[in-house]
This record gives structure tokens, sequence and C-alpha cells, in this order.
């Protein structure tokens, strides 16, 4: 049992100083790189590619287009996140459809909050039309309310003279 548990404690110390190596490679700081890595290897594979290519716009991107730009970046994030998840393993597939996926949830993102702003402008819109006519209402209400309030009184001062001259 002892000898087992100083073997994986071996394995675990040659990963990690192969991913310190390969960490090394990648144009991110330290930091940023403890920062990246999530439980999830997809997680982690979309904080690194936000990483390394900061200069980048991600929403134009795929994995292939990515891979243009500088495919040894992409080869030492793929062996890089192997190495800190292992014993997973992440398939190349797994690996490029993680990156486009991100890509494209990024324009996603993008897209949705224009629409939104254009949405919240036309219910803005909409609420100040609203409160225009509403308030128009009001208005035509408190004219003929003060109307029929004069009506009445003439009615009434006219009453009254009717009245004085019967008495």
């Amino acid at each position: 049992m002892k000898s087992a548990c100083t073997m994986y404690e071996q394995v675990k110390s040659d990963r990690n100083k192969k991913a310190a190596g390969i960490g090394k490679n990648l144009p991110c700081t330290d930091i940023e790189l403890k920062l990246a890595k999530k439980t999830n290897p997809s997680a982690t594979i979309n904080n690194l590619i936000s990483c390394c290519f900061k200069n980048v716009a991600l929403k134009d991107m795929n994995y292939e287009k990515l891979k243009a730009i500088n495919s040894d970046v992409l080869e030492n994030i793929h062996e890089y996140v192997n190495h800190i998840h292992a014993p997973t393993v992440i398939p190349q597939t797994k690996f490029s459809a993680a990156i486009s996926l991100k890509c494209r949830h990024i324009r996603s993102e993008e897209k949705h909050r224009n629409g939104v702003s254009t949405v919240s402008k036309h219910k803005q819109k909409s609420k100040k039309n609203q409160t225009y006519s509403s308030n128009n209402h009001e208005d035509r209400n408190q004219k003929r309310s003060k109307a029929t309030n004069e009506i009445l009184i003439e009615d009434m001062d006219q009453d009254k003279e009717n009245s004085d001259d019967i008495i």
C-alpha cells in the first residue's frame, strides 16, 4: 500500500512538473494559469483560450481560424489541459469543439446584448408613448370634468335665481 501511494505521488509530481514546463510555453502569467484551471476541462480550455488569445477578437474565430493564427499555442494548451486534468484524456475533437463553442457563445452573447438593448429601447419608447397618451387621456377627462362642473354650477345658479323669483 505504501509503495502504491509513493508511486501515485511520484506520478502526480511528474505530471505537475510537465504541466509547469508546458505552462511556461503559454503566453500567460503563472497567476492566469492558476486562475484558468477549473474542475471541468472545457472550462479550463475556455479560460486558457481567453488568456492566450487576448489580442484576438474571439467572436470572429473558431478552432480552425485560431489554429491558422498560432497552432503551437493551441497544441500547448491541449497538452497542458491533458496534464492538469489527468487521468482524464481530452480528445482532439472535444478540445476543438470546446474552442469553437466558446467563440460561438461569445458571438451569441454579443447578439443577445445588442438585441436586448434594442428591445429595451423599444419598450422604453412604447412606455413613453403610453405615458404620453395616458396623460392626454387624463387631460381630456379633467377638461370634461371641469366643463361638467361649470355647467352644474351654472345650473345651480339658474335654479337659485328661479327659486328667488318664486319666493
